[in-house]
C-alpha cells in the first residue's frame, strides 16, 4: 500500500487509525513516514554536498581574480 504523504495531517490521521485499533494501517503510515523522512535527509544531504562543492569553486575563483588583479596591477606598475 503506498500512501501520499503531500495532503495527510498525520498526528490526527495516525490518531484516527489508532482509534479504530487498525494497526497495520497505522504501520503502514509510519513506515511511509520514516522513508519520506530518509528520503528528506538523503536530499538534505546532497544538497549540503553540493553548496560545499559550490563554495569551494567560489574560493577558487576569488583566489583566481585576486591572481588576476594582481597580475594587472605589476602590469600597469611596469607600463607606467
Amino acid at each position: 500500500m503506498n500512501i501520499d504523504l503531500r495532503n495527510i495531517d498525520f498526528e490526527d490521521e495516525l490518531k484516527s487509525i489508532m482509534r479504530k485499533e487498525d494497526f497495520a494501517t497505522a504501520s503502514k503510515c509510519i513506515r511511509s513516514v520514516v522513508l519520506e523522512h530518509e528520503r528528506f535527509k538523503k536530499r538534505i544531504n546532497d544538497l549540503e554536498q553540493m553548496l560545499t562543492k559550490e563554495r569551494k569553486e567560489n574560493i577558487t575563483l576569488l583566489e583566481e581574480k585576486k591572481k588576476i588583479k594582481d597580475s594587472l596591477k605589476i602590469l600597469r606598475e611596469l607600463l607606467t
